[in-house]
């Protein structure tokens, strides 16, 4: 896909609705990847490390429910991302539900 911004949420139906937003708004996603619900941490740092370090991505947009996802696990992947891998992206990060307020 041609856009600079990269999606990752927990859950494809997320993922897309995520994208025509964006899209109405005028951004242009890379492309997504849906974390799951119950996904594990390297997982989630393998997700985040791999568009932290893309050249092409100049956005990270992080948009997930926690229902099944702890969305405390997801803001500990996405600070031990950064600190691993110092790079001058933006990031847009929305937590809601299952431990979303200890989160931020």
């Amino acid at each position: 896909m041609p856009g600079n911004i990269a999606i990752v949420s927990n859950g494809a139906a997320l993922a897309m609705a995520t994208m025509d937003r964006l899209a109405v708004l005028g951004g242009e996603s890379s492309g997504f990847v849906d974390i799951g619900g119950k996904t594990f941490h390297e997982q989630i740092q393998i997700v985040l490390d791999m568009f932290l370090n893309d050249p092409d991505t100049e956005v990270i947009f992080l948009n997930c429910y926690g229902g099944m996802q702890d969305g405390s696990v997801v803001s500990a992947c996405l600070i031990d991302s950064i600190k691993r891998n110092v790079q001058n992206k933006h990031i847009v990060v929305r937590l809601k539900g299952l431990s979303a307020v200890s989160a931020n």
